[in-house]
């Protein structure tokens, strides 16, 4: 999200800190600006708009939908098959909390055999990107409300606690949700989207 400008560079703040002298011997003691205005600071001092653009979700999903290459062609020995990646990407009305909270969305392109291409020489291209359907979103789905509140809220450990709490006492124990937001891994003929602190999801591609 975009952060505003300070006012003031963080090192302004420590370049006009306080020091003791207390006497020959005694440590300076410094005055420590506040987290969070330093991280402002910090932040503020360039442009991160390209940065920011990064982490823009996207707002609705798309169902497989033919590519058209613009230049050149695929190589003769390209495989075919589905090229897959996975990222959080809150949905349309959550809170900003955290972005790591969001939803898993899984983006997908395929690439089909030579002989399915409905346009002419070439290889058949779709696109497609789905949010993944875990027992959390579900829950949210069929209540059309956000239940849980983020969790990965570092380094403010307090808001941290407080949703936990609230979680579980919500949602029958359930603490975190299973946003299936953070990798994708091949187990036998199954294609799992995973997180750390939930079971797996499986995925249909």
């Amino acid at each position: 999200q975009n952060i505003p400008r300070a006012s003031t560079r963080p090192w302004s703040r420590l370049a006009t800190a306080s020091v003791s002298t207390q006497g020959p011997g005694v440590a300076p003691a410094y005055q420590e600006p506040a987290l969070d205005e330093l991280e402002t600071g910090l932040r503020g001092g360039h442009d991160g708009s390209a940065m920011n653009a990064l982490f823009r979700p996207c707002t609705t999903e798309v169902a497989p939908t033919p590519c058209v290459l613009l230049r050149g062609t695929l190589p003769a020995d390209f495989p075919a098959g589905a090229l897959l990646r996975i990222g959080p990407n809150p949905r349309p009305g959550a809170t900003k909390e955290a972005f790591l909270d969001g939803d898993g969305m899984v983006h997908c392109v395929v690439v089909g055999p030579e002989d399915e291409s409905s346009q002419g020489p070439g290889r058949a291209v779709t696109y497609s990107r789905y949010w993944v359907r875990a027992r959390g979103f579900a829950m949210e789905l069929e209540e059309n409300r956000q239940l849980f509140r983020g969790t990965l809220v570092a380094p403010r450990g307090y808001p941290l606690a407080q949703h936990l709490v609230s979680n579980a006492a919500q949602l029958r124990g359930l603490v975190q949700k299973d946003t299936a937001n953070t990798a994708l891994r091949c187990v036998g003929d199954q294609v799992l989207a995973l997180m750390e602190q939930a079971r797996p999801s499986v995925l249909r591609v």
